[in-house]
């Protein structure tokens, strides 16, 4: 099995071929990482810009990040250890020279060096577990400071043994990608190109006095690689050209042209140097077939139809080195085998018949001492009883474990599909029998937990729709098993999902041609073809979760049916308040308005403009439900405060509230400079209270529970961040108690959404 790596670069405006970029004060996109962006010497580079690097390696900070990996030459730098000057144990060490070889990148894994990631004080121990690391926690010195990071030599090692064992030459491939690209506006991952693993130079140890005892190694791993300008063995995707193509052709959508990460392998694309799995490689390659098709289609100059043909050829490799099981590991884990993934390992080498698979892990499992390496039967000493339970279990819970191992799934999204306790308390009410006769409904009901809690749609595919050569030899059964590739469990889990997505983008209803065309496109295997005709023999499934709805032109759209039901919230309540009787407020408001604005400076028509502010006063008062809008500085603040301060609203209580925490300290405050003394929250803080919006998933929802202490006054600011869950969760909540409710906005603070 190989181990594929990613890699990280930075963005270059001339490419990578060893020159200072050409206007290096305008490329912010590699400041991104933060070597280049606290050493880049702009006015330095801007004298050198399109200047080969060459010469000046200590002075060009992107050399270190990889700036140069398709250049021919030899870099050599110098480099100190960064504890030298401020940590005693260290000041024995000596400027160490770093090599980077010609077309090389330098790898360095730094989520594998990192004692705790995330808040999480057990992460490193739970990886050197996981992938049984020689670590001697005895060996780190004791610096007298904090240290994230792993400092003995012996230990680096290791850690770096384990990392690149299964990186192999002329089978492992590495992925470079950019944290951010001039072109694309958003934070996904874009990869620059692939290529084959060519060589892999060990980081050398830091050179040292022996006026102490601490030793310790660079990080870089220098890896040769195949790709090349004439993408014979491997490429790189042409983004500057295509900049190009773009301003030329204003219609031409460059992101259809360009490979980002998914969602759910961010992480594996990220900490600099990281494993790219299978599964992840696979969602590359595919996507990265569709780019080289638009590629060649625009004319840029390249050898992409060779291209394309090499990535399929990569694609059948990846997907055969994946085998049918790639979650055995993680099963195994949750089984409480903490080996669980060395053991997958050493399974799969023994494996020479995929048909034979399952086989040999019962025959692997019953004979542990026969089967595994010295290392792994130790660690497995006192496992008997797992492997017997996991070697006894039988009908919908065998095929459940069995199911999940065809998934790439990280252990937390196992855990909790695999423990019935767990998804109880997920709230996720769902069978081992509803999963094995549905397992895209894994996706469907984990969406709106915590990202990391949700099982990716393209891996429950992928554990479904493998290539034949892997189907074939373990082939689902039933109830498991889809008739076609167009099934409607499938077909309903990616509408659900384009649904999702559009959602975000502020389209909570889409038509139905649009999902079947953005449906058929999609760069998945097999593809999911469908038709018109072919989605109205499946309106029963789908309604389950989607509703139909009927647009002005005759078009059919769809909507995720949780929103349906938001909406009809938000309508119920709009016409109850709008049709409702209005109150009757005895109050002056000419009075309230001439004293507010006595002595002040009379504007031209200002005679007219506080007849107009009193007439507004008069509506917010009497209105269950208004809408005050206006640009910044139009006075906004002042009439509310005007309001607020009337004995007849003062009374009933008033509550501020807005969507962001300092949105609600600053309208707060924007309040108590007018003498106006109220509670102010969050849209969460408020909506929480009555479980209407949940801390874990950080989603809000619909609840029969009565919001309590609602004032007779709410005013929201900034509603234009409004989404629909939150609008519509907000209406229920206030329908009992809030005599009247305010919506303040400005409507340049931010243009729809497609505008």
């Amino acid at each position: 099995m190989a181990q594929h790596l990613s890699i990280r670069v930075p963005w270059k405006d001339n490419g990578y071929n060893g020159l200072v970029c050409d206007k290096p004060c305008y490329n912010n996109a590699c400041l991104r990482l933060k070597n280049i962006a606290g050493n880049r010497e702009d006015e330095l580079e801007d004298g050198l810009k399109g200047c080969p690097i060459k010469g000046h390696e200590a002075e060009i900070p992107c050399l270190g990040e990889g700036g140069c990996f398709m250049s021919s030459d030899t870099y050599i730098k110098e480099t100190i250890h960064p504890y030298q000057k401020t940590s005693k144990q260290h000041k024995h060490f000596l400027p160490t020279q770093l090599v980077y070889p010609p077309f090389s990148l330098p790898a360095r894994p730094f989520a594998w060096t990192m004692l705790y990631k995330d808040g999480d004080k057990q992460y490193f121990k739970k990886l050197v577990e996981k992938y049984c690391i020689d670590f001697d926690e005895d060996e780190e010195p004791d610096l007298g400071f904090d240290t994230n990071w792993v400092q003995d030599a012996e230990n680096q090692r290791n850690i770096f043994k384990e990392f690149y064992t299964d990186v192999k030459i002329d089978e492992s491939l590495v992925i470079p990608y950019a944290k951010q690209v001039p072109f694309i506006e958003d934070t996904k991952r874009v990869v620059m190109g692939i290529g084959w693993v060519k060589s892999i130079i060990e980081p050398p140890e830091h050179k040292h006095t022996n006026a102490g005892s601490l030793r310790s190694i660079l990080w870089e791993t220098m890896i040769g690689h195949s790709i090349r300008e004439d993408g014979e063995d491997g490429f790189l995707l042409p983004y500057r050209e295509l900049m190009d193509y773009a301003k030329a052709h204003p219609e031409f959508d460059i992101r259809t042209a360009t490979v980002f990460v998914d969602d759910e392998y961010f992480d594996e694309f990220s900490y600099a140097t990281e494993h790219a799995s299978h599964d992840a490689v696979i969602s590359v390659l595919l996507q990265t077939i569709k780019a080289l098709r638009v590629i060649k289609d625009c004319g840029i100059p390249g050898n992409w139809k060779h291209c394309i043909k090499w990535t399929k050829k990569r694609l059948e490799e990846v997907w055969l080195d994946r085998g049918p099981y790639p979650g055995l590991g993680t099963m195994l884990r949750i089984e409480k085998i903490s080996s669980g993934h060395i053991m997958a390992r050493e399974i799969k080498a023994q494996v020479d018949d995929l048909s034979q698979y399952e086989a040999v892990v019962r025959q692997a499992l019953g004979e542990p001492k026969q089967f595994f390496s010295k290392k792994i039967q130790g660690l497995l000493r006192f496992k008997g009883k797992n492997l017997q339970a996991i070697l006894q279990l039988q009908g919908e819970r065998k095929a459940l474990f069995w199911l999940l191992a065809r998934m790439a799934l990280t252990e937390e999204q196992a855990s909790l599909i695999y423990d019935a306790a767990e998804r109880q308390k997920a709230g996720l009410a769902l069978t081992d029998k509803e999963i094995l006769s549905n397992p895209y409904i894994l996706y469907e009901k984990t969406r709106s937990l915590l990202p990391e809690n949700i099982i990716p749609l393209k891996v429950i595919d992928r554990a479904i729709y493998p290539p034949d050569v892997i189907y074939d030899t373990n082939p689902l059964e039933e109830p498991t098993a889809l008739e076609a590739c167009n099934d409607e469990r499938r077909v309903r889990a990616y509408f659900i999902s384009l649904l999702e997505q559009h959602a975000l983008e502020g389209h909570t209803v889409y038509p139905v041609n649009f999902l079947i065309n953005e449906l058929n496109d999609m760069p998945i295997e097999p593809a999911c073809e469908v038709s018109g005709d072919v989605i109205s023999i499946m309106d029963n499934f789908l309604a389950e979760e989607l509703v139909k709805v009927s647009c002005k032109n005759g078009e059919t759209a769809y909507q995720l049916r949780r929103l349906t039901e938001i909406d009809e919230v938000i309508r119920s309540a709009v016409e109850t308040r709008l049709n409702g009787q209005r109150h009757v407020v005895q109050e002056d408001w000419n009075k309230i308005v001439q004293e507010a604005f006595q002595g002040k400076p009379e504007a031209p028509n200002e005679d007219k403009a506080r007849e107009e502010k009193a007439a507004i006063l008069k509506e917010l008062a009497e209105s269950r439900l208004s809408v005050l809008i206006g640009g910044a500085g139009t006075g906004k603040t002042t009439l509310l405060a005007l309001l607020c301060k009337s004995p007849k609203i003062r009374d009933g209580k008033v509550l501020l509230l807005a969507p962001t925490g300092k949105a609600r300290v600053r309208m707060q405050q924007a309040m108590q400079e007018q003498g106006v003394v109220c509670e102010a929250k969050t849209v969460a803080q408020f909506l929480g209270q009555s479980k209407r919006y949940d801390y874990y998933t950080m989603q809000y929802h619909l609840s029969d529970q009565d919001a309590k202490d609602v004032p007779f006054t709410v005013i929201i600011d900034e509603c234009s961040m409004l989404t629909e869950e939150m609008f519509g969760a907000l209406l229920e909540a206030l329908r009992k108690g809030a005599q009247r409710i305010i919506f303040v906005g400005d409507p340049n603070q931010l243009p729809p959404i497609g505008e």
